[in-house]
């Protein structure tokens, strides 16, 4: 592994624990707040915190994007002929991660679709933290 590579993962496991973290606080803190305490009214703080998270998250995952291409650029040798679980594992890894990010930068117009939804919303929540969490799991799995 080469210098690059050790940068890229670094980048790469700072972002991905930083995205991972902040749909775990949304999804589990704020939205059991909302459900458990519905006389508090949530929207304001729910605005404040989207228009400061929203910035710092989309260059986070811009930056979790980018160290992810690079990785699998790198690796991409060790996809030749998918034989192997490696190559399945990493190819399937991809694509997850490929999905959970286009999620984060398409959930605004999602949420704005199921406004009077809480139902849709949460599940769109749990459904993002799903695949995230499948995703370390392959991750985890591609090196034992």
């Amino acid at each position: 592994m080469g210098n690059l590579d050790i940068w890229l993962l670094t980048l790469h496991l700072f972002s991905a624990t930083l995205f991972i973290g902040t749909v775990f606080f949304w999804t589990f803190i704020i939205d059991w707040v909302r459900n458990r305490y519905p006389q508090i009214d949530l929207d304001e703080a729910e605005t404040l915190f989207s228009r400061r998270l929203r910035p710092i998250m989309s260059v986070n995952v811009t930056i979790l994007l980018l160290s992810g291409l690079g990785l699998f650029y790198h690796r991409h040798g060790a996809l030749k002929g998918f034989d192997t679980f490696y190559a399945y594992g990493l190819s399937l890894k991809a694509l997850l991660g490929i999905i959970a990010i286009a999620a984060f930068f398409f959930m605004p117009l999602l949420m704005k679709l199921f406004k009077n939804k809480m139902r849709a919303h949460d599940i769109a929540h749990y459904l993002l933290f799903g695949i995230m969490i499948l995703i370390v799991i392959l991750a985890k799995a591609l090196y034992l």
